[in-house]
């Protein structure tokens, strides 16, 4: 229930668009400048460690899709047991496209199935879905 392109589980910009809005409002310690020490006595945590709750909420989306997507592949291969059809390539590869699908539009709320197959798969969009009917 793979697909055939590794993507990172999260949205790398929405990453760089959080660190780029940090930068905007850090405010800087420089050694031997004590006026720029403000910002760390009024009690506001320093850029490098506003930057890493950043990278570890990311790191947790990533996690959480992980297991979303480990628990729906082994869904999907249990149901295909009951079903006795995992001879069925048919069946298979529906079942293998509504999982991809699913997870792409965790990640891609706005994305049709077409991106999802464009996304997921290595063959054009139309011979992937041309093999369900």
């Amino acid at each position: 229930m793979t697909s055939t392109d590794e993507k990172s589980p999260f949205d790398p910009q929405s990453t760089i668009d959080a660190l780029r809005g940090l930068c905007r409002t850090a405010e800087f310690r420089v050694p031997g400048k004590h006026e720029t020490w403000d910002s760390y006595h009024e009690g506001r945590s320093s850029f490098a460690n506003e930057v890493e709750q950043i990278l570890d909420r990311r790191k947790t989306q990533a996690a959480a899709i992980a297991d979303v997507s480990a628990a729906l592949n082994r869904a999907a291969d249990e149901v295909l047991e009951i079903a006795h059809d995992g001879d069925d390539e048919r069946l298979r590869d529906a079942v293998n496209l509504v999982v991809n699908a699913g997870l792409h539009f965790v990640e891609h709320p706005e994305s049709s199935l077409i991106d999802a197959v464009t996304a997921n798969y290595g063959d054009p969009v139309d011979d992937v879905l041309e093999n369900l009917r």
